[in-house]
C-alpha cells in the first residue's frame, strides 16, 4: 500500500471534496511543524527527526514520512504512507490530526477524498 495525505486547514463542515467551494482558500494551520514532530514522538517510539523536513516513523508496520516545510506559518504538509498495516497506520495519521485538530486529505483511501480512521479497509 501507498499512499498520500494533505495536511490542510479543511473547513470543518466539509464532509467530502465535493463539497469545497471552488474559491476555497486555506489558511495557515493553527500548529508548527514543531508541533507536529511532537505529536508523531507521542504516538511513535519510531521517529527519526534528524532532519526536520523529512520526519521518519518507521516500526513494525508502519512506514510513514512527514514532508514538513520550513515556512510560518505552516500552511501544510503531507504525510506519505507506504506501511504494511493499514489499521496501524491509520491509527497513527488519526491521533496526530486529533492531538493538532486538523483534517487530511486523502484522495487514495477514502471514499469523500477527506481522511477518516474509519476508512482503514485494506486497499
Amino acid at each position: 500500500m501507498s499512499r498520500d495525505i494533505f495536511v490542510q486547514d479543511i473547513p470543518a463542515s466539509v464532509r467530502s471534496v465535493d463539497e469545497i467551494p471552488e474559491d476555497w482558500m486555506p489558511s495557515p494551520l493553527a500548529f508548527t511543524a514543531a508541533a507536529v514532530i511532537d505529536s508523531a514522538k507521542v504516538h511513535s517510539a519510531g521517529v527519526d527527526d534528524s532532519d526536520p523536513s523529512w520526519i521518519r516513523i518507521t516500526e513494525q508496520g508502519l512506514d510513514i514520512e512527514l514532508s514538513l516545510a520550513d515556512e510560518t506559518p505552516l500552511m501544510s504538509f503531507a504525510i506519505h504512507d507506504r506501511s504494511s498495516d493499514r489499521p496501524a497506520s491509520d491509527r497513527f495519521i488519526a491521533g496526530i490530526l486529533a492531538d493538532l485538530g486538523a483534517r487530511a486529505f486523502d484522495p487514495e483511501g477514502s471514499d469523500s477524498g477527506i481522511f477518516e480512521a474509519s476508512d482503514s479497509s485494506p486497499h
